[in-house]
């Protein structure tokens, strides 16, 4: 049996260290393991290097290769191609269709949607949601012409080789979409892994197998039916522990927890405990951009509309003892593009209506304590309101949204009307959400680490060779404080492609 194990960056942990850790317990089960690296040669784009700069190359190549170093055992190893040539399926109607943000999340290769996955590559360190940006056209056709390169190297690839099994992380990038699609066509099991840590556990692995990580479709079904584990009074104890320690700062299924820079108990200036407050949670658009229509609000276009169109709700209400609130998703804080700007308009523009901005340092959980009932798009906070008794309203299709747990409404008019009438908080499949989460992973043998402490493959913290950690920090630099800034400060004159 031959298994494929497929490293596109060096840069990403722990992707590194699971891909790594997978590839060595192969070996170990004296399998036939082929690996498959990236060339990171002239013109390479993806979702680390969106501007292609070659410092961010080398860097990368040189952590991978670190990395391999330190592989015990024999396997084969392929490069993808050396230079991205000039693709002649970039014709005038492509350009056209790369202007449109919609029009180019329908393109589509030999039947890889690498339209979606290079707008995801682009928005990773960008998070120019709608393509304001002065370098957006060029970035996107650069990763778009590394997509289809990689396309047709992982058809010539898959067609020339026997391979029974394949390994892949995330795949919702440029770098790692187009052969999780072509292995599909060929039939070819796929395990698409992720990183996971609840509770400091060491489960370290999450396989989601022939699904892309946050697939409506697979992940909804997985946590509505999951059968726990546990006696009823171990999942209370759990459902409780959870968001405690959320609630405590604690991180908890996430890179990090978005209250610690909050004041405990710190109620905005303004807020009256005799007036109905309504409050709104905004999510990170640029999170949920990349998931398709099976996230799609069947009310709004996306969630600034919901905003701007329930504030407009709010703005000729005659109830002036309602009052909105909307609190701007912490991850926003750094960001200019529109999409933020025209939240923040919003502030001051009635008595009514409230914005707190990303560095707002209002704790959000007293925020819902106090709350008459919580709004949001897709943000996981929804739970925790239901957690707290609190009626949720989802406006927007999630992962989470088949739990019986919310209100969803199925028009504009229906949303009105449920933030005026009087709703009962619903609890019925919240600790289905938990258990999924504390229970579900498996360890990976030769990987060790989590949120809160290094990764490591085989005990082994893997770094840059001296000069290249130093040309990596240039790399970043230029990336951030160079074409970022360029990208957003030149937007009116969008670079031509």
């Amino acid at each position: 049996m031959t298994k494929l194990v497929y490293i596109p960056t060096g840069l990403s942990s722990p992707e590194l260290e699971i891909l790594l850790s997978k590839a060595q317990e192969i070996i170990y089960q004296k399998k036939i393991l082929n690996i498959i690296i990236c060339a990171g040669e002239s013109n390479y784009a993806c979702s680390f290097n969106p501007y292609s700069q070659r410092a961010i190359c080398l860097a990368c190549k040189n952590r991978l290769a670190n990395g391999l170093k330190n592989l015990k055992g024999n396997y084969n190893l392929s490069i993808t191609p050396k230079h991205i040539k000039e693709i002649i399926f970039f014709n005038k109607a492509l350009h056209n269709r790369i202007k449109d943000k919609q029009k180019l999340l329908k393109i589509y290769f030999k039947n890889i949607d690498i339209g979606i996955s290079a707008y995801s590559s682009y928005l990773n360190l960008t998070r120019d949601v709608d393509l304001e940006g002065y370098y957006s056209l060029k970035s996107i056709k650069k990763i778009l012409k590394c997509s289809i390169t990689l396309a047709d190297f992982f058809f010539n690839y898959l067609n020339n080789n026997k391979i029974d099994e394949i390994f892949i992380f995330n795949g919702r990038m440029s770098q790692n979409r187009p052969l999780f699609r072509i292995a599909k066509m060929h039939k070819i099991k796929v395990n698409i892994l992720e990183h996971t840590t609840t509770f400091k556990n060491f489960y370290g692995l999450r396989n989601f197998k022939d699904n892309l990580p946050l697939d409506y479709y697979y992940f909804s079904k997985k946590i509505k039916n999951y059968i726990s584990k546990f006696s009823l009074e171990t999942q209370k104890k759990n459902v409780n522990k959870y968001f405690q320690l959320k609630q405590q700062g604690v991180v908890v299924n996430d890179k990090k927890s978005y209250v610690n820079d909050q004041i405990r108990n710190l109620m905005p200036e303004g807020w009256d405990f005799q007036k109905k407050n309504i409050i709104f949670f905004t999510s990170a658009d640029d999170e949920y951009e990349v998931l398709g229509n099976q996230y799609k609000s069947l009310i709004y276009k996306n969630q600034v509309d919901a905003i701007l169109k329930i504030s407009d709700f709010f703005y000729h209400s005659s109830k002036k003892n309602y009052h909105l609130w909307i609190r701007m998703h912490p991850n926003t804080k750094n960001i200019k593009w529109s999409y933020c700007k025209n939240i923040l308009k919003l502030k001051n523009s009635n008595e009514n209506i409230h914005v707190l901005d990303p560095t707002s340092k209002v704790s959000s959980y007293e925020l819902i304590k106090h709350c008459e009932k919580f709004l949001t798009f897709y943000s996981s906070s929804a739970i925790e309101a239901v957690y707290m008794n609190k009626p949720s309203i989802l406006l927007s299709k999630t992962y989470f949204d088949t739990l019986n747990c919310f209100y969803i409404p199925t028009s504009h008019k229906n949303v009105c009307k449920l933030i005026f009438k009087s709703l009962k908080p619903k609890k019925k499949k919240i600790k289905n959400f938990v258990n999924f989460w504390v229970e579900t992973g498996s360890k990976q043998k030769f990987f060790s680490g989590n949120f809160y402490i290094d990764y490591k493959f085989n005990n082994i913290s893997i770094k840059f060779s001296f000069l290249y950690f130093f040309l990596y920090i240039f790399g970043k630099f230029l990336t951030y404080y160079f074409y970022n800034i360029k990208n957003y400060q030149l937007r009116n004159f969008k670079r031509n492609i």
